[in-house]
């Protein structure tokens, strides 16, 4: 399924499964790609999508108090407040550049709203020791 637009997608042409992985910053109208996922989807398709946020969380739960003194907090909290900026920076662009990201936790709303029922979130925690790299 093309993610350009309705004309790249031949009219009646249906599938039983489509995915969509990664896509953001890479999708203008996300309305406009679950509408046409959902048109062109067998009765009882799937449509799965796979992606993240460009957003950092800190974990405090089960912290390692020893570690913490060992890595210093003060040098994690500089490499937090860089983070966030470029978080921020990184959003900023990408909506001047009118291809959204940090869409993660929008798109089960937005397929509702093209008509997906029974729609599943999974939120996965990743690298939780992120800024103790170096």
């Amino acid at each position: 399924m093309s993610l350009r637009g309705p004309g790249r997608l031949r009219r009646g042409r249906l599938f039983t499964i489509s995915a969509g992985l990664r896509c953001s910053g890479m999708i203008a109208d996300y309305d406009g790609l679950y509408r046409n996922a959902y048109k062109h989807l067998l009765p009882g398709g799937w449509f799965e999508v796979r992606d993240h946020d460009l957003q950092f969380f800190v974990d405090t739960q089960g912290g390692d108090k020893e570690k913490e003194e060992e890595t210093g907090s003060k040098d994690k909290e500089e490499k937090f407040v860089t983070l966030r900026r470029w978080e921020k920076l990184m959003a900023e662009a990408a909506e001047k550049f009118g291809k959204p990201i940090n869409m993660g936790a929008k798109h089960k709303e937005i397929m509702e709203q093209a008509g997906f029922t029974d729609v599943h979130e999974k939120v996965f925690k990743i690298c939780p020791d992120l800024l103790s790299y170096h």
